[in-house]
């Protein structure tokens, strides 16, 4: 599991004596992280396409500098 980080989040009496317990937690921590990354994804599937595609290229080892010369290529192809 990634590493983790204790955040306070205000919660009703009865949810609060749920999270006593460890392990339910871990569980609540969980799904607060898919239900989070999912509202992200809703809220902008663009981003989230672009931010895919750079991680991809970022661990194939493309350089900003070769998405850049692809780029001005790319342009000036257009533009014959």
């Amino acid at each position: 599991m990634a590493e983790t980080v204790l955040v306070p989040i205000p919660v009703d009496p009865d949810v609060a004596e749920m999270l006593s317990d460890s392990r339910k937690r871990a569980l609540a921590g969980a799904a607060l992280g898919r239900f989070m990354r999912q509202r992200e994804q809703l809220s902008d599937p663009l981003g989230m396409i672009i931010r895919k595609i750079q991680e991809q290229a970022v661990a194939s080892g493309i350089t900003d500098e070769e998405v850049e010369a692809e780029l001005r290529a790319h342009k000036a192809e257009r533009r014959r």
